[in-house]
């Protein structure tokens, strides 16, 4: 009789725990990737896409001594991220879905005035160029070169947020050709 008590405690605590139902009924599963604390929020199926941006992408090239990742990611505001690897990381065209880093990147892009940033960041010492960041929103379309170490932060950030979407989200095989020319 005394386990009665201590199982009725642990039953309402549970219930308390438990978070509410969303409204408008049971939402179909999340695609697989990244979940966050405010995973709602990051669930295109429930909002509009954000209109900060149209796309995002970042596109590295070969190196000097050759063992550079070479790679193209693109990010709609969809969430739609596609990946092209070619030298030296996971080769060919691969989709996925990455709702979470569209609002970080929306939420970043608000804060910029893209119109401010340099198209080129580098140092005379520079023997390779870096990635290419491009940015294309209603306004039109911004190409940034990271070439040094001197890129301000939040253009780094950006960077990041991109190499990100594809990190954690299930990619798969894409047949780009069918579809048209993956390009920045």
């Amino acid at each position: 009789m005394k386990k009665a008590p201590s199982l009725l405690l642990g039953v309402i605590l549970v219930a308390g725990c438990q978070s509410p139902a969303p409204e408008g009924g049971d939402l179909p599963p999340r695609p697989a990737g990244k979940v966050t604390e405010h995973a709602d929020r990051y669930d295109l199926r429930q909002k509009e896409p954000p209109a900060s941006f149209e796309e995002v992408g970042i596109q590295t090239s070969q190196c000097m001594g050759g063992k550079c990742p070479v790679y193209a990611i693109i990010l709609q505001n969809t969430g739609t991220v596609y990946y092209h690897g070619q030298e030296n990381v996971k080769k060919g065209y691969y989709i996925g879905y990455d709702a979470n880093n569209v609002w970080l990147i929306s939420d970043l892009l608000s804060t910029m005035d893209l119109n401010s940033y340099a198209d080129v960041y580098t140092v005379d010492v520079s023997v390779q160029s870096g990635p290419l960041i491009y940015i294309k929103t209603s306004k039109g379309t911004k190409i940034i070169e990271d070439s040094s170490f001197l890129i301000p932060l939040k253009l780094r950030l950006l960077e990041k947020l991109i190499e990100s979407s594809i990190k954690d989200v299930k990619l798969e095989r894409y047949n780009w050709a069918k579809k048209g020319r993956f390009t920045l």
